[in-house]
Parts: structure tokens; C-alpha cells; sequence
């Protein structure tokens, strides 16, 4: 006895220009950041560096590092800048 086909899910499309999208181009979600890694973020957007932000929201350095690395996973970057620009291109900052 043949299997039932399952029905077809629609195809992915590229939002800016409609062209079909691969398996690979398909991504998740981003991750909500919560209240302090945005406070972070939009610091480090302003150009502080680890201890003025350090400074400014009265936490550990090492808070700090926690919440920048948390903030790079959850945007997919692997560094400040492309937190930075990331976040702009997604208006949060």
C-alpha cells in the first residue's frame, strides 16, 4: 500500500525581491533581548566601551561581557560592530 504524500508546505520567498528561498536561506527567528541587554546594546551603540558601560549601569564588568555575548548569540553577530549594525537595521537601538 502506497503512504499518504503529505501536503506541501508553501515555498519560502525572499521578502525583498520574491525569488525562492533554499533550505540553508531559511533562519529562525531572532530571540527577544530582554531590558538590560538593550540598555547594554544601546550603549554600546553610543561607542562606550565594557567599563563605561560598566560605569554608567553600575554592574560588574564581567555583567557586562555576560550580556554582550548574549546579545551577540541572540542576533546572530560575533562581534560589537555587527551588534551594532545589526540592531540598527532592526531598530532597536
Amino acid at each position: 500500500m502506497p503512504r499518504p504524500r503529505r501536503p506541501s508546505r508553501p515555498e519560502a520567498r525572499c521578502p525583498h525581491c520574491g525569488a525562492p528561498l533554499a533550505v540553508t536561506d531559511r533562519v529562525p527567528p531572532l530571540e527577544p533581548l530582554s531590558a538590560a541587554q538593550l540598555r547594554v546594546l544601546a550603549l554600546l551603540n553610543r561607542g562606550f566601551t565594557t567599563n563605561e558601560i560598566a560605569q554608567e549601569l553600575g554592574i560588574a564588568v564581567g555583567t557586562v561581557r555576560w550580556h554582550l555575548n548574549q546579545v551577540f548569540d541572540r542576533l546572530r553577530v560575533r562581534n560589537r560592530t555587527q551588534a551594532v549594525v545589526k540592531a540598527r537595521e532592526l531598530r532597536l537601538v
